[in-house]
This record gives structure tokens, sequence and C-alpha cells, in this order.
């Protein structure tokens, strides 16, 4: 689904990538390690969020939901000495993923999660099978508590495009 925003494109793109490398369980470039190169890529969605937002707030000048939004998420928009991810990633040292592996749900759920596989993943053809794949999950620490990034960056980009859509 195409956002109205660009950047709100740019950011669906390197979720899909995430979600590519941490299906394949490998990295996709000769140049990093599977982590690492995991890490680069929350770092490009974070930037492409806070690009989307900032070239929205110039077009809009509201700042009122402008800064109701970043008070909203100050991990992600502050300043690098309030312990921003973007402004930390781009001006200061690269931001490590949190944690890697699988943390099980609270209260003894399953989380199944259906989603589309990314184009890059690996395809097994199995029709009228259900093949279950265990891989490890890529986390970060949002106030306190692991976040999946998926799913952490998914609903984020969700919230943000709400805010675009709703000032255009």
């Amino acid at each position: 689904m195409p956002f109205p925003h660009p950047k709100l494109n740019e950011a669906a793109f390197f979720i899909e990538l995430f979600a590519a490398t941490q299906e394949r369980g490998e990295s996709l470039t000769r140049s990093a390690d599977l982590i690492t190169e995991a890490s680069f890529l929350f770092s490009a969605i974070m930037n492409a969020f806070y690009s989307a937002l900032d070239q929205w707030k110039a077009a809009t000048k509201d700042q009122t939901a402008y800064k109701a939004f970043v008070a909203k998420y100050p991990e992600i928009y502050s300043h690098s000495h309030f312990g921003g991810w973007r402004s930390t990633t781009v001006h200061v040292q690269h931001m490590s993923i949190s944690h890697s592996g699988y943390i099980p749900s609270k209260g003894g759920q399953v989380d199944l999660v259906f989603s589309h596989s990314p184009k890059l993943a690996v395809k097994v053809s199995n029709k009228g099978s259900v093949d279950l794949h265990f891989h490890p999950l890529y986390y970060v620490d949002y106030r306190g508590e692991l976040k999946e990034v998926i799913a952490f960056s998914s609903e984020h980009l969700s919230e943000l495009a709400k805010l675009l859509e709703t000032f255009q």
C-alpha cells in the first residue's frame, strides 16, 4: 500500500528489508554480519521517519501537532543528548539492536505472526501445508521493555501516516 509521503514509502521499504534479513537468517550483503546489518536497517527506518515528519512540519507549519508528536515519541525524535535514536545514530555513534533471539510472550501466550513474507525471503512452495519457521527476532529497548523491531516500526509507521494524512 503506498503511503501519502515518499519518506513513508522509504520507511516501509526499509522495514521490508529488515524483515527479509530477519527471515533469511543471513545478511543481505557481504559487508556486514547479520546483527550489524539489521542495526543499519533500523537506523535507515528511523531516518525515514524523521525526514517524513520534518518535511511535513516545513510544509504545514503546524508546530503544535509536530511538537505533540515528537513529545509522544522522544526515543525516536529527541536530540542525541536526550537519547533520541535517530539523532544518536546520525550524529554520534551507530546504535546497535538491543537484543537478538526469542523472547517468549508474557502469560504463556504464543505469538503467531501472519504477514506477507518479504520478497527477498526464501520462498518454499508447499501448497496445502503450513511451514513454521523459527528464526531470531530483533528487539530495541523501548521505555524499559524490549519491543520487536518490525512490530514497533510498523506501528510507528501507521501512527506517522495518520498524522501526515490528517493535516495535509
